[in-house]
C-alpha cells in the first residue's frame, strides 16, 4: 500500500495518525513544535488525504492499517516508532502498541472533559501534541 506522508525533525521517530475523515495536515499546527524533539512523520491513513484506499480483496480493518503502517515504517528504516493519534488514529496507535509495533503510544480519542463540552476536530492534534510533550520523556 502507498502511504502519503510528511517528515520533519530529528531524534527518536514519532508517527502521527489523524482521525477519520481528516488527513496528515491536521497536525501542521503542531508539527514544528514536535519536530524540535523528534523525527516526526505525519501520514495519511489509507483512504484518506493523498493515500489511496485499501486495495480490493484486503480487509479494511484495524489490523490492516496497523500492519500497513508497520510496512511503511520498515520501508523508511524506522523500527518501532513512538505513535500518537487521535480518534481513528488513536485506535490504530493502540492496536500497533498491542501488536508490539510501537515503542510507545499516545492515544487521545477525546478530551477528558468531552462529556462536559464539545471538542472540535481541529483541536484534537493540539491535544495530542500537549499530551506528548507533557510525558516524562518529553
Amino acid at each position: 500500500m502507498e502511504i502519503a506522508y510528511h517528515r520533519k525533525g530529528a531524534g527518536e521517530p514519532l508517527l502521527l495518525l489523524h482521525g477519520i475523515g481528516h488527513h496528515r495536515q491536521a497536525f501542521d499546527p503542531v508539527l514544528d513544535r514536535l519536530a524540535e524533539h523528534r523525527d516526526v512523520i505525519a501520514l495519511d491513513l489509507p483512504g484518506s488525504g493523498e493515500s489511496p484506499d485499501v486495495p480490493d480483496g484486503i480487509p479494511n480493518e484495524l489490523d490492516t492499517f496497523a500492519y500497513a503502517i508497520d510496512a511503511f515504517c520498515t520501508a523508511l528504516d524506522v523500527d518501532r516508532p513512538h505513535v500518537a493519534g487521535n480518534s481513528m488514529g488513536g485506535l490504530v496507535a493502540l492496536r500497533m502498541g498491542q501488536l508490539g509495533l510501537a515503542r510507545s503510544v499516545t492515544a487521545r480519542p477525546r478530551d477528558p472533559a468531552a462529556r462536559l463540552r464539545h471538542v472540535p476536530m481541529n483541536d484534537a492534534p493540539a491535544l495530542v501534541a500537549d499530551t506528548i510533550l507533557e510525558t516524562p520523556e518529553g
